[in-house]
């Protein structure tokens, strides 16, 4: 794969409309609050177009936020699985 220089991103219409692309996607995954679906995204970007995470410093500043999000996410739901494992949990009492 060929990474992208500075004067192949400015003449690159199809990287320009990619890029808007991805900033309209990206805006309603995170009004969502789907960081799983936006760090794919960005991860799909970074695969396609190398060059992106450099001349777009935030976008990797946002894939490492959401990394650590989801990260902090799985420990959580983890601790709440081993929680629910460690007491007997009784739905009709629950109620």
């Amino acid at each position: 794969m060929q990474v992208m220089s500075t004067s192949d991103i400015v003449g690159n219409s199809d990287y320009v409309t990619y890029i808007k692309e991805l900033f309209n996607d990206a805006i309603k995954l995170v009004n969502t609050r789907d960081f799983s679906g936006l760090l794919n995204r960005l991860e799909q970007c970074f695969m396609k177009y190398p060059a992106t995470g450099t001349f777009f410093p935030r976008l990797r500043t946002a894939q490492v936020i959401c990394l650590e999000r989801l990260g902090r996410l799985k420990e959580t739901l983890e601790l709440a699985r081993i929680n629910l494992n460690g007491s007997a949990y009784n739905p009709v009492v629950a109620r």
